[in-house]
């Protein structure tokens, strides 16, 4: 299922998919969440936070590209820079070494716009717009609780 068809069914509540997006982009999320994360429990909950984020968001996103990849790990870009101190967005703003490969594979527009957000530090609609793809801006992610966390994922709360 592509993306922007795994994105329609997220948005319809469905959890199979939300499941399919893990299993699809948890690893390379989670690779990158540990070039940003103190420790393995840290990144383990950027991870959670960044698919919760998309389950909740998900009726609303709208997406640059057809990739939810770039969506994802700007998302945990941003979590990690909200739930940490200001010195915490140099560490965010560069090319992940862990990603490289999944970024590089990705079709140009993609590649370009996770560069532009990652390594240029542009948010997620800034780097859009930079490349004539302009999206509407999101809710930020709303803080919850690990326990709220994993009710939200395991119950498929918005």
């Amino acid at each position: 299922m592509a993306d922007r068809h795994l994105l329609a069914a997220l948005a319809a509540g469905d959890r199979a998919a939300l499941a399919t997006a893990f299993d699809r982009h948890a690893p390379t999320v989670l690779r990158y969440a540990w070039g940003l994360a103190d420790t393995p429990d840290d990144a383990q909950r950027l991870v959670q936070d960044t698919l919760a984020a998309l389950w909740r968001e998900a009726p609303t996103l709208v997406l640059a590209t057809s990739a939810l990849l770039p969506w994802l790990l700007v998302t945990c870009r941003d979590l990690h820079v909200a739930s940490t101190p200001a010195d915490a967005d140099a560490r965010a703003r560069h090319r992940p070494r862990f990603v490289g490969g999944q970024v590089d594979a990705l079709p140009e527009l993609d590649r370009r716009l996770v560069e532009l957000a990652l390594g240029g530090g542009h948010s997620y609609q800034d780097a859009a717009r930079v490349l004539g793809r302009p999206v509407a801006a999101t809710a930020r992610p709303a803080r919850r609780t690990t326990k709220q966390r994993t009710e939200a994922v395991n119950h498929g709360e918005h």
